[in-house]
């Protein structure tokens, strides 16, 4: 919980600073601050790849998943 609430606190800074290595991180969310959180501070459970490996296959899929809804219609359907 208290991870959570560090990166809700840190997340608008961390989007809006460019990284030398990832200059443009549009989808970095909430989650991925924590689990970097998780891995930064001193309770160490994965290592750094494996987060970086999780976190890019979250971008991924909530890319694939914004293109997905940008082809659903959206509003009411026509009327006859």
């Amino acid at each position: 919980m208290a991870l959570v609430a560090m990166a809700m606190l840190f997340s608008p800074k961390l989007c809006t600073q460019v990284h030398p290595q990832h200059p443009q991180v549009p989808l970095l969310s909430v989650r991925d601050i924590t689990e970097l959180l998780d891995y930064y501070l001193p309770r160490k459970r994965l290592d750094e790849a494996a987060i970086l490996t999780n976190i890019t296959a979250r971008h991924r899929l909530r890319a694939r998943d914004i293109e997905r809804r940008k082809r659903i219609p959206v509003g009411l359907p026509p009327f006859n």
